[in-house]
């Protein structure tokens, strides 16, 4: 994808904050050593997340000394995909950088996500080094590609660099439940996943211990990976028809044969017969429960609320 446009600015960061007040200062100040060295136009979009705490107070007071940076405060906490987009429509560069700001993703490896860029990719992520993915999304990665088809490149890092012609292009979708990185799949975008540098051994000791995420268990993932299926297409609802048709016919072939188990011994296998029910009956809940999701989310769609709404531009 070609760019066409010619602006000013050649690089944005965008970074959402929702009570990050322990991290502000030394990722701002990392990002700046970072950019500094690029020989680059650029700007910085801070996006307040509906913080309780004094994240948009230290925000503010680095607007002051910085003329590079724009804030954005959301009226209250949406989504971490909505504050990304939110950023979105305030960048004005050719290559936009996403990163979180709890600093669980290094600011040092954003000039090697530029460096793909150059090499004709349209979205780079980055992925930690020596970082093995947890089963259970290995397993979420799974289901969402029998489902859907896409294979997601980078899905769980949230620092990515993305050309301007694919910012425009998400910023023309209009889903309610967005997920950013499988909007870029759907637009069939030129993606890769890197390996980034795990930076010097002073900065690595600055992460906050506490914001280390810790695996997420394999409820959740299934349930991501359902939620994320049902936003691409209707893949869970033929599951389900499939499951109940094949159910159905086993409940029928059961039922028969209890009939003549009655008819020709004493024993009528009650156990089993219940045991049969009981899943004839879950099926039917699941698949009522997929209908129902997708009810739902039509319903939310319907309504227009906007995806987020900015209180306060400041620059």
């Amino acid at each position: 994808m070609e760019e066409i446009l010619d602006e000013v600015v050649e690089l944005s960061i965008v970074v959402s904050f929702f009570n990050d007040e322990g991290t502000v200062v030394e990722l701002y100040f990392r990002l700046n050593n970072v950019i500094s060295r690029l020989n680059k136009t650029w700007e910085i979009i801070f996006v307040d997340n509906g913080s309780d705490d004094r994240t948009l107070l230290l925000l503010k007071e680095l607007r002051e000394k910085d003329e590079h940076i724009k804030i954005i405060r959301l009226i209250k906490n949406f989504e971490e995909n909505a504050a990304i987009m939110a950023g979105f429509s305030q960048a004005n560069g050719r290559v936009v950088v996403t990163i979180a700001g709890d600093m669980t993703e290094r600011p040092e490896g954003i000039p090697q996500l530029i460096e793909m860029l150059a090499k004709g990719y349209d979205v780079v992520s980055g992925c930690r080094v020596n970082d093995r993915q947890p089963f259970a999304e290995r397993l979420a990665d799974w289901l969402i590609f029998k489902m859907t088809g896409m294979r997601i490149e980078g899905y769980t890092c949230r620092l990515r660099a993305y050309r301007r012609s694919i910012v425009n292009l998400l910023k023309q979708c209009r889903e309610r439940t967005q997920s950013i990185p499988h909007l870029v799949c759907w637009l069939g975008a030129k993606t890769i996943e890197i390996e980034l540098d795990a930076g010097n051994k002073d900065t690595e000791e600055i992460v906050p211990l506490q914001k280390m995420q810790k695996k997420e268990k394999l409820f959740a993932a299934m349930k991501r990976a359902l939620s994320l299926a049902s936003n691409l297409g209707v893949a869970p609802i033929k599951i389900a028809c499939w499951l109940g048709a094949w159910l159905g016919g086993l409940g029928i072939l059961a039922a028969l044969f209890f009939i003549a188990s009655g008819l020709f011994v004493d024993y009528c296998g009650l156990n089993i017969g219940l045991g049969i029910v009981l899943i004839v009956l879950s099926m039917q809940l699941f698949g009522g429960a997929l209908i129902g999701e997708y009810i739902a989310k039509t319903y939310t769609q319907i309504q227009g609320r906007p995806y987020y709404i900015i209180e306060e531009v400041i620059e």
